[in-house]
């Protein structure tokens, strides 16, 4: 969970930057927890970065995707860009967009989370 060799960038910092751009929020990028073990110590780490988040059933602009390993841990982030696509960043590829939920992902799709702020920007409250 650091940054990419290739790119200079990991997914969960892509996905920061993505909400600083689009929706001038700050989200803060996990760091390597040293408090417990295994799990626990995963959780600990990913905590910040999903503290703001609210875990939603349809997605809209914006949302992020969470993918998990084959442990059910937590892998890999990208943003929902409408359209069934997922903007990430792979350290195989850089940025790309794959579909939302193809063959190979439906297994590993843990969830969407939109942060708290994101339905206010994008559809503000009328006058």
């Amino acid at each position: 969970m650091g940054e990419d060799e290739k790119t200079g960038c990991d997914c969960y910092g892509f996905v920061k930057l993505f909400y600083k751009d689009w929706f001038n929020l700050e989200l803060e990028h996990p760091i390597i927890s040293k408090e417990g073990k295994g799990i626990e110590r995963r959780n600990n780490c990913l905590r910040p970065f999903f503290e703001p988040l609210v875990k939603v059933e349809t997605p809209q602009f914006g949302d992020i995707v969470l993918y998990l390993n084959h442990m059910g841990l937590p892998l890999h982030v990208g943003v929902y860009i409408g359209d069934s696509k997922v903007l990430n960043m792979s350290s195989d590829i850089g940025c790309n967009v794959v579909k939302y939920m193809d063959n190979h992902s439906k297994t590993q799709v843990a969830g969407l989370y939109r942060h708290e702020q994101v339905s206010d920007i994008l559809f503000p409250p009328l006058p």
